[in-house]
């Protein structure tokens, strides 16, 4: 599926969505539905503009498309797109302050001196080192922003969304207990109860991606900017996507999907087209998911396998075509936990309410370079370096469920 097909579907499920909420009245309009509407208002302007360029892009023709917004929006636009990963690389290499175009790109973003994070669009994936970042005491406010390095991962087709937050702790606030609302005879009382909170808090981890460089490159290669822009977000992209994932527990704060999710054990009998029908039908609960639209899942390669060789009686059908068919989303990866004693899990995230799974990502990549250790072979190490969170699920194992198939005997 291309990025333009990808777009259109994506723009008729939130107009669909809108129409929806656009037929609710009194109290069925809530403060909830209110933001949902705000979100998808927003979401559906970055859309558009992606989109049109998708199409441009497809065309062959070279164009600057203007999104709909105020003169300071359109000005931002217009930088970024004279703004190159190059500027920032040949800055750190010569240890020169970034200039031009790419310096009040970065100024606007607030990141003055680092490389913003929606310059990079990654293609192919590369796996870098993680390691602990520092902790931080000051509580900041996170915007709705997804940056273009997330594009196309396995965290972007559960519908993890990855706001950007300025230095300090990033804190989820989370109303724990339900406010009464029981039917009352003519002059009775109303229940009250005490309003109980939860906060969650995610403080920095690292992620690295490195590659070496040499001066001489920037002259003999044309194509420089676009491969330093693929490597460098291809290496922070896809190591962020392991972590959200599948995280290594090691701490909450190295903590993926996988790892907040209940365990669960291996189904007692191999996995037929129907039990497997079954088994993800059985994860609407009425609730956090009123139907087959409602469920995102993510499924290992091994497990692809079967699926795709189970059919229907009629034979029209493999099991896997026929989830992916019903469900919202089916992605194959092998990011999850491998096959063992032949069974291998997988992951289902539910739409609940509309309440995103959140990574917090600390803004700007950081561009460390090291003249030194391959200095003998004429190269220099150039790391960028990117600060998350581990993901908050809003609600918890009701949201995000393991499924665990048998796949042979």
């Amino acid at each position: 599926m291309t990025q333009k097909t990808r777009l259109e579907l994506r723009a008729s499920e939130i107009r669909s969505r809108l129409a929806e909420i656009a037929a609710l009245d009194g109290d069925a309009f809530t403060e909830e539905v209110r933001t949902e509407a705000g979100t998808l208002h927003n979401e559906m302007r970055d859309v558009e503009v992606r989109l049109q360029s998708a199409i441009l892009s497809e065309d062959g023709t070279e164009t600057t498309v203007t999104p709909r917004g105020d003169a300071e929006e359109r000005e931002r636009i217009e930088l970024r797109g004279r703004a190159r990963v190059g500027d920032f690389v040949a800055a750190a290499l010569t240890g020169q302050p970034v200039r031009g175009a790419s310096a009040e790109y970065a100024e606007a973003e607030g990141v003055a001196g680092l490389m913003p994070l929606d310059l990079l669009e990654p293609e192919g994936r590369e796996a870098r080192a993680v390691t602990p970042g520092p902790s931080a005491e000051t509580v900041a406010a996170t915007r709705p922003t997804v940056p273009y390095a997330f594009e196309r991962t396995d965290a972007a087709a559960l519908g993890v969304r990855m706001p950007t937050v300025s230095p300090g702790e990033a804190h989820f606030p989370a109303l724990t207990t339900a406010p009464p609302a029981d039917p009352k005879a003519k002059d009775a009382a109303a229940d009250s109860t005490a309003a109980a909170f939860s906060l969650t808090k995610r403080t920095p981890t690292r992620v690295t991606g490195q590659f070496l460089t040499r001066l001489e490159d920037q002259a003999l290669f044309p194509s420089i900017e676009r491969d330093l822009r693929t490597g460098i977000g291809a290496a922070v992209a896809d190591k962020l996507d392991k972590q959200v994932v599948n995280g290594d527990g090691s701490s909450p704060n190295l903590s993926g999907l996988f790892n907040q999710a209940t365990d669960v054990a291996a189904a007692s009998a191999v996995e037929t087209f129907a039990t497997g029908v079954a088994r993800i039908a059985a994860l609407v609960d009425g609730r956090h998911a009123n139907g087959w639209g409602d469920i995102r899942l993510l499924l290992g390669v091994d497990t692809f396998e079967l699926y795709a060789s189970l059919f229907q009686s009629n034979g029209d059908m493999s099991l896997f075509d026929y989830l992916a068919a019903k469900v919202g989303t089916v992605r194959v990866s092998n990011k999850g936990p491998a096959k063992a004693s032949n069974a291998q899990k997988g992951l289902a995230v539910l739409s609940a309410q509309g309440q995103a799974i959140t990574v917090p990502v600390w803004k700007g990549v950081e561009l460390i370079v090291d003249p030194y250790s391959k200095a003998a072979e004429g190269q220099r190490v150039v790391t960028a370096v990117m600060l998350c969170g581990s993901p908050f699920v809003p609600y918890g194992t009701s949201q995000v469920i393991e499924v665990h198939p048998k796949l042979s005997t």
